[in-house]
């Protein structure tokens, strides 16, 4: 014989009873084995435990516990047995052999407690648990028997005690036990209301016991365990302070040098903070000279780039008209032999500057045996061979290859006034004769405007740099 019980956990359910009562009928009725489903009062924690186990009692079924895939296994095994004991094949007589299969394998054990009113509840609803059960009814445990399960639980617990100390406990016990039994009697004996003292009520108290003596040695433990730990602490503490005050008197000829020692430094802080505030005065002096300095500088820079701002329009619009100039177009002036005198003066005029007044060797030109001087022309047409370049020269910034406008000396400014001056040197008048030399006269005479310009503002530029690099200082 098997025993079937259940377990109860947070979440069991009425859906999870009737799940273990379906597999205890199952294997009752289908599978034939003997079982014993043990349920305790503890167990039924909802109604419906109740209800079911007395439906067990009475007819060894449960309603509407079975799913749809159970009954067929049950249609078929039970089927055959009807066929052969000549009884009806229908669902309910198959169903009726099998609660008789059940019936006969199934027994229950109930395991209740007289005490409380839901003992009382359950037995007025729910008749068939006296009707249908056999009442084996626990007496009282002798004395001697209380004692024996005292000592029997205070051994197998993790209190260790000295075999005279377990034998007070176990008197204790049961004189405890014994005394609750004398009580109850006399109060049914007064009051005529019954009220039991179960062996269960003993057996919850030597548990309680052991669970509460547990919980007190482990607080002494922790108790002793901090008073053991604050102990060495003090212990500890008393030391360090000790080797304190050693250390202290030990160092005390050197604290009173380092006071000697401090009061020096003070006094040497105190002149050094004296010089400190007269060199502080002189650097705040320092300071708004500087300011002064940097704000004439200022309206130096100002003025040198209002200037630069009158020629640098002239040159931006040079440079422009420059970049529109296809490098063919200049390509065909190469083609003059004797070219009209504008486009003659640009060109030497560009090529003078270019040179920076320097013409080389073997564009010089005159009679033979007679004195070479520059032809200009020459020269010029040697740049508008290649006449990319020649507009890069004009237009690109220094860093990209393009003319250095800030090299110019007098001299050379002094060659291109003879161009500058000279009536055919003018770009409305060059403009009817060569778009492209037009842009490149008015090249020219920017350079030339520009050049007067930045050399006015030369000195007050030479003039800034000192003021600004002793002002950074």
């Amino acid at each position: 014989m098997n025993i079937f019980t259940v377990e109860i956990t947070k979440n069991f359910g009425v859906k999870e009873w009737h799940e273990c009562m379906a597999k205890l009928m199952m294997e009752c009725g289908k599978d034939e084995r003997i079982q014993t489903l043990l349920i305790s009062d503890t167990q039924l924690v909802h109604s419906t435990f109740v209800e079911d186990v007395a439906g067990l009692l009475t007819s060894g079924d449960i309603p509407n516990v079975f799913e749809e895939q159970d009954l067929e296994l049950i249609n078929d095994k039970f089927r055959g047995i009807c066929v052969g004991e000549g009884l009806p094949t229908t669902k309910v007589s198959v169903y009726a052999r099998f609660i008789k299969e059940v019936r006969s394998n199934l027994h229950v054990v109930l395991a209740f407690s007289p005490i409380g009113e839901v003992f009382r509840t359950r037995m007025r609803m729910f008749p068939s648990l006296i009707a249908c059960c056999t009442i084996d009814w626990f007496a009282d445990w002798p004395a001697q028997a209380l004692g024996s399960v005292a000592k029997a639980e205070l051994e197998k617990s993790d209190l260790k005690v000295s075999e005279e100390v377990e034998e007070k406990l176990s008197d204790c016990f049961k004189s405890f036990h014994l005394s609750a039994s004398e009580v109850t009697n006399k109060f049914f004996v007064e009051t005529r209301r019954r009220s039991y003292v179960t062996p269960t009520s003993y057996l919850t108290l030597l548990k309680n016991y052991s669970s509460m003596e547990f919980e007190k040695r482990e607080f002494i433990r922790q108790q002793r365990f901090r008073l053991e730990n604050g102990l060495d602490k003090l212990k500890d503490t008393e030391e360090r302070v000790a080797d304190l005050e050693s250390q202290l008197k030990a160092q005390q000829p050197v604290l009173e040098a380092k006071k000697i020692e401090i009061a020096k430094i003070m006094e040497r802080l105190a002149v050094d903070k004296k010089e400190a505030s007269v060199k502080e005065a002189a650097a705040r002096q320092e300071e708004s000279e500087a300011t002064l300095k940097a704000e004439e500088c200022a309206k130096m820079r100002k003025q040198c780039a209002d200037r630069l701002a009158e020629a640098e329009p002239a040159l931006a619009e040079a440079v422009k008209v420059l970049s529109k100039i296809k490098a063919s177009e200049i390509s065909e002036l190469n083609k003059y032999q004797n070219p009209p005198k504008g486009v003659q003066y640009v060109m030497e005029a560009v090529a003078l500057l270019l040179t920076f007044g320097n013409c080389p060797r073997e564009f010089y030109s005159g009679p033979p045996g007679g004195k070479k001087t520059p032809d200009w022309w020459l020269c010029a047409k040697s740049y508008m061979k290649d006449a990319n370049k020649l507009l890069d020269l004009m237009v690109q910034p220094v860093d990209k290859g393009g003319f250095n406008r800030d090299a110019m000396e007098m001299d050379l400014i002094e060659k291109v006034k003879v161009y500058y001056d000279n009536e055919e040197f003018q770009p409305e008048k060059v403009r009817s004769v060569s778009v492209p030399c037009m842009a490149m006269c008015l090249w020219v005479r920017a350079m030339y405007e520009w050049f007067f310009v930045n050399r006015e503002i030369q000195p007050l530029v030479r003039s800034c740099l000192p003021r600004s690099r002793s002002w950074s200082r």
